[in-house]
């Protein structure tokens, strides 16, 4: 009966051990199987293009910062950061400065609005200007001034890219 009473002892042991190292290794992929999803999006997520138009840009920043959070946090703005120009990123970069710029009060009514609708957009040889107003998730109207300019020589030759965003106030769309 002490035989047993050890052995049986020893299985339970066994038992919980091997419980704890799976419920690990659970966590471990589950955390594993995140970062790859979130480098398989990174790496399938649009990029900067010489034949995007400066609307198409603009039209991409939007939809992932509408979408802010999926698949990931803050996967959207990530998206609208690899659009912003060098300059720009010289001023509001690295990343993580982007994303707390973009969670203030100013740039906030952008993430996961509701609806957009786009101005006129007004076209030189370099520069672009784009207003476009924005219904945000708890109802509310808001106008941005999207500035972009085509990139001359370097890694985005040729690209539109989005050099400000300035807010306005919309009385009526």
């Amino acid at each position: 009966l002490t035989a047993y009473l050890t052995l049986s002892a020893i299985l339970t042991a066994m038992l919980l051990m091997f419980s704890a190292f799976n419920l690990a290794m659970a966590d471990e992929s589950s955390s594993a199987r995140k970062i790859k999803v979130q480098q398989a999006t990174a790496e399938a997520a649009p990029v900067p293009k010489p034949e995007f138009a400066p609307d198409k840009v603009v039209r991409i920043q939007l939809e992932a910062l509408a979408n802010n959070d999926t698949p990931y946090q803050d996967a959207g703005i990530e998206i609208a950061f690899r659009f912003a120009s060098p300059a720009n990123k010289q001023t509001t970069g690295p990343l993580s400065r982007f994303i707390q710029l973009v969670h203030n009060p100013i740039y906030h009514p952008m993430l996961d609005h509701q609806t957009a609708k786009f101005g006129d957009l007004f076209l030189e040889e370099t520069q672009a200007f784009l207003p476009v107003f924005l219904e945000t998730s708890d109802g509310k109207r808001v106008g941005y001034m999207f500035v972009l300019s085509k990139q001359q020589g370097g890694e985005f030759d040729q690209c539109w890219m989005t050099d400000a965003v300035l807010r306005f106030e919309v009385t009526s769309v």
